[in-house]
C-alpha cells in the first residue's frame, strides 16, 4: 500500500482552505484600504455613496464586490482545487 499519495492528499486540504480564506480576505482588505486612503476604486465608491446616503449605491456596490469575490473563486480556485484534488499518477 502506497502512503505517499495519501499524505499528500492530506496536505493539500490546508493550503486549500487557506488560499480560499486569503483570496477572500484580500478583496475585503483591498476595498478597506481604497476606502480610507484613495479617491478611486470601489472602497472610495462606497465611502461617497455613504457620505451622500446613496443607501442603494451602497448595496449595488457591495453586490459588486461579493461577485468579484464569486468569481474569484470559480475561476480560479475552483478549478485550482479539482487540479490539486485529483489523485496524481
Amino acid at each position: 500500500m502506497d502512503h505517499s499519495q495519501d499524505h499528500s492528499a492530506r496536505g493539500r486540504s490546508p493550503v486549500l482552505s487557506a488560499l480560499t480564506v486569503a483570496v477572500g480576505q484580500s478583496v475585503r482588505v483591498t476595498v478597506m484600504s481604497e476606502l480610507l486612503s484613495t479617491t478611486t476604486g470601489l472602497g472610495a465608491m462606497v465611502q461617497r455613496a455613504r457620505t451622500n446616503l446613496n443607501t442603494d449605491d451602497v448595496f449595488a456596490l457591495s453586490v459588486v464586490m461579493a461577485v468579484l469575490t464569486l468569481a474569484l473563486e470559480l475561476c480560479i480556485l475552483g478549478p485550482l482545487r479539482r487540479r490539486l484534488s485529483r489523485p496524481s499518477v
